[in-house]
């Protein structure tokens, strides 16, 4: 039997391949940024803006963020919203696990 999650990946893949071209730029764009991220220090506003535009562009559900991260759906609002951040150690590994489900976006779309 297959659980909520895995309907809700399966319709954002869905809606993935629906938009092929459009998708692939975007999320190269993504990636791109994803990476310069987990290298570089930076402060909350830029944090928020990174994090913000991952959700979008993943299509993410705070509450499945939430339990990616362990955290509560409240702190992923306030991440979303810039009026909180993880500790500056831990927002690499924020943006590398983000960017490892935008390279799996990518390969379903044979890039």
């Amino acid at each position: 039997m297959s659980s909520p999650e895995e309907f809700v990946m399966a319709d954002a893949e869905a809606a993935l391949l629906a938009h092929e071209p459009d998708r692939v730029h975007t999320l190269e764009r993504l990636s791109a940024e994803l990476r310069t991220a987990q290298q570089d220090e930076f402060g909350r506003d830029e944090f928020t803006k990174i994090f913000a535009s991952a959700l979008r562009v993943l299509e993410l559900e705070p509450g499945y963020v939430a339990k990616l991260f362990k955290v509560s759906r409240p702190t992923v609002s306030r991440w979303t919203r810039g009026e909180s951040a993880p500790h500056p150690l831990g927002r690499g590994p924020v943006f590398k696990l983000f960017e490892r489900e935008t390279a799996r976006r990518l390969r379903l779309l044979g890039c």
